[in-house]
C-alpha cells in the first residue's frame, strides 16, 4: 500500500487506515 501512496495520493487519502498523511490536502 506504501507504494499506492506515492503512485495515488489521492487514493492514500480515502485509505486512512493505511496511516500516510493526506497529501492532496
Amino acid at each position: 500500500m506504501g507504494n499506492m501512496f506515492l503512485i495515488r495520493p489521492m487514493e492514500a487519502s480515502h485509505s486512512s487506515a493505511s496511516g500516510v498523511p493526506s497529501l492532496c490536502g
